[in-house]
């Protein structure tokens, strides 16, 4: 019996041996590389199934009707409330249209006191003169369902700018 542990013992010695001689640290690394841990809502497909973590673990992507889906209409209307607020004289120096769960929006940014930009005024100033020209077509915003909020966001070269956000309701 002796003579089986002994025997064990020395070929278990030696297989661990073996290994680590052949493996540096740097090619430890190599062959024990970690996967990327997912954030919660990271879609990811798993042998073809689309699964997105949640808080619960990974649950299967529901299929969306296309019904469901709104991203063209609410696009092109977002865009041609672009084209509708240069119509209105609507103070625009930057615009970009966004899409996140909750819709597309549209973002319009004007700078705050740049002496060197027609048109920039102080943040009150500006926002009453976009608030007055949405007052204006406020009966136009209402039938293409549009709600708008103002904020301050980082401008260039250290500035300000007022944005303006729309989402369709």
């Amino acid at each position: 019996m002796d003579k089986y542990f002994e025997a064990l013992q020395k070929s278990k010695g030696s297989v661990a041996l073996s290994i680590s001689s052949q493996l540096s640290f740097d090619e430890t690394a190599e062959i024990l590389e970690k996967g990327k841990k997912a954030a919660i809502g990271e879609i990811r497909d798993w042998k073809g199934v689309k699964m997105q973590k949640t808080v619960q673990g990974w649950e299967p992507v529901k299929q969306q009707s296309k019904e469901s889906i709104k991203l063209p209409d609410e696009k092109k209307s977002l865009e041609s409330l672009g084209n509708k607020l240069k119509e209105w004289e609507f103070p625009v120096h930057g615009s970009s249209i966004t899409r996140s769960k909750r819709g597309s929006r549209l973002k319009i940014t004007f700078p705050v006191d740049q002496k060197w930009i027609e048109g920039s005024d102080s943040y009150e100033n500006l926002e009453s003169k976009m608030q007055s020209v949405l007052d204006d077509h406020k009966k136009e915003l209402d039938e293409m369902s549009i709600n708008y909020k103002f904020d301050v966001v980082p401008g260039g070269r250290g500035t300000e700018d007022i944005a303006c956000y729309f989402r369709i309701k």
